[in-house]
């Protein structure tokens, strides 16, 4: 499996998102968009704050063969800045894995993407 290229570094936000649009664009498989749901506690949050500092948008584009980073930790081996690729989709209705395609064919059905990491896991990854 081709796997990780070489994370290149820009200047700016937008130009990021540009070439991150650009690179998604190129990929020949259906995108999958996922909303980001965020919360905090009534009392002492920091919610604004993070939402502007952190690096994860809003909106989540991707496809099968996108390149993806962690921005958070998951567990000890899967920690932010661990890089990984997406290989399928998993629909949770009916517990089936998806990794030639065949998920393409899905109407309304909201999938997980699987991704493997750099060190080898292998996980779905759930919002």
């Amino acid at each position: 499996m081709k796997f990780i290229k070489l994370i290149i570094r820009y200047p700016t936000k937008a130009l990021v998102e540009f070439k991150n649009s650009e690179k998604l664009r190129k990929i020949q498989h259906k995108k999958y968009v996922y909303k980001a749901v965020d919360w905090e506690p009534e009392k002492g949050g920091d919610l604004y704050t993070l939402n502007n500092e952190c690096p994860a948008k809003k909106w989540l584009e991707i496809k099968r063969d996108s390149e993806v980073l962690l921005v958070k930790n998951l567990n000890r081996s899967l920690v932010n800045g661990t890089k990984g690729k997406v290989i399928g989709f998993y629909l949770s209705e009916t517990d089936e894995y998806y990794y030639n395609g065949e998920d393409e064919l899905l109407v309304d059905k909201i999938v997980l993407p699987i991704v493997k990491f750099i060190n080898g896991i292998v996980r779905v990854i759930n919002f």
